[in-house]
């Protein structure tokens, strides 16, 4: 993934994405929600190809809470540096706390989280 300004990204797989500066939700937001367990298995559900169109990802469930927001994008953020730092550094700690953040916004009971995972 590339960044291209504050407000918009480019990706292998999909148009793009405009953030309006009025949004709630910010690129480091989107980023947690579009790369957690829950969004990727619904993809997968709900895709019949690899490729995500924009129309996709305008139909997806986003979701914000005051509490759990500042949470996701804290993370995010903690991922993001640290693989600026290292690219291979091992951030799997964080990805399973982001995703945990985001089964609870999501409001996601343990069976249900159970699915998600495959477990």
């Amino acid at each position: 993934m590339a960044t291209i300004t504050d407000e918009s990204y480019f990706a292998d797989s999909t148009n793009s994405i405009h953030i309006q500066t009025d949004n709630l939700y910010t690129l480091e937001y989107l980023v947690g929600l579009l790369n957690s367990h829950l969004l990727q298995w619904r993809f997968k559900k709900t895709s019949s190809n690899n490729n995500v169109s924009t129309t996709e990802i305008e139909a997806l469930p986003f979701s914000y809470s005051e509490d759990l927001t500042p949470k996701i994008i804290k993370i995010v953020c903690e991922i993001i540096t640290a693989k600026k730092s290292d690219p291979k550094a091992d951030t799997s700690v964080l990805e399973i706390e982001c995703d945990r953040l985001v089964y609870q916004l999501y409001g996601l009971t343990e069976a249900e989280i159970k699915i998600v995972e495959g477990v």
